[in-house]
């Protein structure tokens, strides 16, 4: 199971060029969040630190994203009451596995 259905669409935005999916948000955000970085430090991260690409999956020369997209994403999971629902990419999925 990919990342992206852990999330309903409403979490999404609609408008505008594409971007990163719901999941590989949600997983930013538990990553930003285990880090304890800003928006801007999260998103310099997942664009220039090897680790988080490998975690997200990004290629190596992915040009990354802007640090709004963040708090926008944040805002849209508060807005529909989704906030525990984006913590649910990094449980364990069976029981006694971790």
């Amino acid at each position: 199971m990919g990342l992206s259905p852990v999330l309903p669409a409403e979490a999404y935005g609609t408008r505008g060029r594409p971007g990163l999916s719901r999941g590989m948000l949600a997983l930013i955000t538990v990553l930003q969040k285990v880090e304890n970085l800003t928006d801007r430090a999260a998103a310099d991260r997942a664009k220039f630190g090897m680790d988080w690409k490998y975690a997200l999956p990004l290629e190596a020369d992915d040009p990354g994203f802007d640090h709004t997209v963040l708090s926008e994403f944040r805002a849209r999971v508060a807005a529909h009451g989704l906030e525990e629902k984006r913590w649910i990419c990094c449980w364990p999925r069976w029981p006694g596995k971790g």
